[in-house]
């Protein structure tokens, strides 16, 4: 075997190793996502911050879960949060959305 043959063989062994791993990552990340409390979607699952609102200098920055339409998602929103851990806990407890 030559030398060239030996690495094009290591590469591919190293890419199928990296792509079993990337698997396995996606399939965590799609157990660990939250589904939509209203349509029940995973894929559509969207974390937004406000400084894409044009929000101004100086505002903190808040954050809201989104089952994003553009995902073909409902459209569902925790509405603004102070941070990604709020809005994600809301969003795994549809319940707390309506209480005071």
């Amino acid at each position: 075997m030559t030398s060239a043959y030996v690495e094009i063989m290591e590469t591919v062994e190293k890419l199928r190793k990296d792509l079993e791993e990337l698997y396995e990552n996606v399939k965590k990340e799609q157990t660990l996502t939250p589904e939509c409390p209203f349509c029940r979607k995973r894929e559509a699952f969207t974390i937004q911050d406000s400084t894409d609102l044009n929000t101004p200098r100086g505002a903190p920055t808040k954050y809201r879960v989104v089952c994003d339409a553009i995902k073909d998602g409902c459209g569902g929103s925790t509405g603004w949060k102070e941070n990604i851990e709020e809005a994600v806990e809301i969003w795994s407890r549809p319940k707390r959305f309506f209480s005071s």
